[in-house]
Order: C-alpha cells, then structure tokens, then sequence
C-alpha cells in the first residue's frame, strides 16, 4: 500500500471537486463547510452546532428542551402558591377572567359576608 501526501486535492478543472467513485476513509478530524446528503449511519457522538432550527412538529418527551414553559406559577397577593402548574380551574358565580396573551386576571369579587367577616374577625 502506498501513502499520497497532498495539502489540496482539487478537481481537473477549476471550481470542480474530486470524484471518489469508491468513497474515502478519513481517520481524525473532517472539517465540511457544508453538508448534503442523509446523515444515516453516522455514529459516535457528533458535536453538531445549530444557529436556529424551526420545526412545524415535534416528535419525542422533550425532557431535554431548554427555554420552553412547562407551566406557570400561581401567585396570591405576591406569594407562590405553586409552580409547574398546567391546569387552573376557578369555580364560583364572582370568579372572571379578563386579558391577552401571556397575562390574565383572575378577579374575584367578594360578598358582602366575606367583607364583613374579614372586618371585625
């Protein structure tokens, strides 16, 4: 077997790249500007660096996203009540619900006997 000691190996004409019709084994490290093709079969633990994926699904647990809300945390009168939590349900004729987006008030409006018991308890 012979050893072929090249620091660039173009194509025959300019701008072209070399055919290797029988593939090439590379030991160490293989730098790509860019990449083309099914990445089936690779193995090891590949260190890949993405700027921004955008997908219109997701498949899988997502146990190890980053960054994403799993739940929201409950407040009354500035305290934590709970956090993590996906479901609120409030029940009551003076319970409403008013907002947009990522902010809502709950209000409830108190009767007169809560007013009164919390006055003179």
């Amino acid at each position: 077997m012979s050893d072929l000691r090249v620091t660039n190996l173009r194509g025959r004409t300019a701008g072209s790249a070399p055919t290797l019709p029988d593939g090439v084994v590379i030991t160490g490290i293989a730098t790509a500007t860019t990449f083309s093709g099914n990445a089936t079969g690779l193995s090891g633990t590949p260190n890949i660096t993405v700027g921004i994926a955008t997908a219109t699904s997701f498949v899988g647990s997502g146990a190890n996203l980053t960054g994403v809300i799993s739940g929201v945390e409950v407040k009354s009168a500035g305290s934590s009540v709970g956090t993590g939590i996906t479901n609120i349900n409030f029940v009551g004729a003076t319970a409403t619900a008013t907002g947009s987006a990522s902010t809502i008030t709950i209000t409830v409006t108190a009767s007169f006997n809560e007013l009164d018991a919390a006055l003179f308890s």
